[in-house]
């Protein structure tokens, strides 16, 4: 069974924790910062997360601003972090560390994100449903809230489908608990 990996980077005092639907509901409530991928067989569990912790060592808790909800296509529901928005800098300045991490350590064997949704593509979001439900449904809620980020995760996939059971290998909390 092929093993694939992403790094999140995790959330905390979000109203979303208990709005999520279906297989979101699965996840930690997250933002992902490199989605998956299957590493060469020569990479272990300990140089995956040794990759994280180069690339994502400097980055301190902070707040971002979450607009939405935004339909992507007939059962994608999330909330984005927009350019200018509070927080939008620091998560892309967390992608494009664990993007040319991950390049330059030539982990990647299968990749599972394509190019058009990487580096200046990147669309920062946080997944709130993987299932069709009627735009009533999301009416009351919120266009926009903050959530706190305060530290990163690697998620395992066991497989490559979309539905395949995953679980969190590892967690890295940021230093300090100030805002």
């Amino acid at each position: 069974m092929a093993v694939s990996y992403a790094y999140f980077l995790l959330l905390r005092d979000c109203a979303l924790r208990d709005a999520r639907i279906g297989l979101a509901q699965t996840f930690p409530l997250h933002i992902t910062v490199r989605g998956r991928f299957r590493p060469r067989e020569t990479f272990s569990l300990a140089d995956l997360i040794e990759v994280g912790r180069q690339a994502l060592h400097e980055l301190q808790p902070f707040s971002c601003e979450l607009s939405g909800p935004v339909r992507v296509g007939e059962d994608l529901l999330w909330y984005e972090i927009e350019p200018g928005a509070n927080g939008f800098d620091n998560v892309m300045r967390a992608h494009i560390r664990i993007e040319q991490a991950v390049r330059l350590a030539d982990i990647v064997e299968f990749d599972h994100v394509m190019n058009s949704h990487r580096l200046e593509h990147f669309r920062p979001h946080v997944t709130v449903a993987f299932e069709s439900i009627s735009q009533d449904f999301t009416k009351s809620w919120p266009t926009r809230l903050t959530a706190h980020v305060d530290g990163w995760a690697l998620y395992q996939y066991d497989g490559d489908a979309v539905d395949s059971s995953a679980r969190v290998v590892h967690v890295n909390s940021f230093r300090s608990d100030d805002l």
